[in-house]
């Protein structure tokens, strides 16, 4: 009897340290909410780890165009003789347009050269010769012929480049030929764009500083050095969106259908309004957080 005794006092007494031992793990184990789990304490010595900011700096200015690009088409038109042959009076019209082309283009090209604008600014962009049809109860008929060309000339932005334009045009107007400025396009070259260059730099790093440090202050924490510096999106970030006008929305349609003959006009003087052109750059940096 005693012996059994002893044995169940035995037994009980490893059964409460099973339990005892059980219920010390149970409270050294982190409670676990959901499928996450507590973030760790902080660091023992209360420093914080560094960390990393990443911001967009975006510099902006205005400045005026310094070059315009104006499209310009030229037309000649002949007819035939009604009462001539049609083959030959045709081929006669188709020559005589051609001419009419010709003289007027070369001297167009010669007035332009007056102006100070090279043939490596001056580019040709259609050149055609089409026959003019009337139709006539549902039949078509050829009663001439048209030579037109089309060219695009780039030139230094001015104040009097409509009046320029308009006599350079109409200086070379004669019968059956027709000048017609479609457009233009005031736009920044690329010469001036390089000499803007570190002002729009100096602007956005001005801009991106600015704001790093008022995210440093807000997050309590030191601004560090810049670690990367980028002028395009970084891994990982997606690229700012930036609404802006159309670049000069002013496209400017001028004197289509000149009279034909007669005396030229005396051109106006009048300046261009050619606007502002808003230029942008955009810079990406890193910086370490201490």
């Amino acid at each position: 009897m005693a012996a059994k005794g002893l044995l169940g006092t035995l037994l009980l007494t490893i059964a409460l340290a099973a339990l005892a031992s059980q219920a010390a793990a149970q409270t050294l184990r982190p409670p676990i909410e959901g499928n996450a789990m507590r973030p760790p304490p902080p660091p023992a010595d209360g420093l914080a780890r560094p960390g990393k900011l990443t911001l967009t700096g975006e510099g902006n200015l205005e400045t005026e165009p310094d070059m315009v690009r104006i499209s310009v088409d030229l037309e000649a038109q002949e007819r035939k003789d009604s009462q001539a042959d049609d083959e030959i009076d045709l081929a006669a019209a188709a020559s005589t347009a051609t001419d009419l082309h010709l003289k007027a283009s070369q001297g167009f090209l010669a007035s332009l050269k007056e102006l100070g604008i090279p043939d490596a600014n001056i580019t040709t962009t259609a050149l055609t010769l089409s026959p003019i049809t009337n139709w006539t109860n549902g039949q078509s008929e050829t009663v001439g012929y048209e030579a037109r060309s089309s060219l695009e000339i780039e030139m230094s932005a001015s104040g009097k480049l409509e009046a320029a334009i308009i006599k350079a045009s109409q200086d070379n107007l004669a019968e059956g030929v027709t000048v017609n400025v479609g457009a233009f396009r005031p736009y920044v070259s690329e010469e001036r764009m390089l000499q803007l260059e570190q002002d729009l730099f100096d602007k956005a790093m001005a801009d991106v500083t600015r704001k790093a440090e008022m995210f440093a202050r807000g997050a309590q924490r030191t601004l560090g050095p810049v670690m990367r510096m980028s002028d395009s999106p970084m891994e990982n970030e997606a690229p700012p969106v930036v609404l802006r006008p159309d670049n000069f929305a002013m496209q400017r349609a001028m004197f289509a259908d000149a009279e034909l003959g007669g005396a030229a006009p005396q051109a106006p003087e009048m300046d261009v309004p050619l606007g502002m052109h808003k230029l942008s750059k955009q810079i990406y940096l890193e910086y370490s957080l201490l």
